[in-house]
């Protein structure tokens, strides 16, 4: 449940190697393949847009068929 919780998948969490996530990225370890974790905006109710005006996209695959995806990019990690 922390790696939902929590900053596990934000960019600054991978970049200091806090995140729950470590062993998929760094040794490819992987979850059962019928996970898939997603950022779903265009499906929600919060709006498709940051607090600095960048729109973000309508989804994010975070795993996909028990593997690491992707990370979440905030305007102010992506340096």
């Amino acid at each position: 449940m922390e790696i939902i919780a929590g900053d596990g998948f934000g960019l600054r969490a991978h970049r200091t190697r806090q995140t729950p996530l470590l062993q998929m990225v760094t040794e490819g370890a992987e979850l059962h393949p019928d996970v898939r974790i997603s950022e779903d905006i265009a499906g929600g109710i919060a709006p498709d847009f940051q607090s600095a005006g960048f729109r973000r996209p309508d989804e994010i695959v975070l795993i996909d068929g028990g593997r690491y995806a992707d990370h979440l990019v905030s305007p102010r990690s992506a340096v």
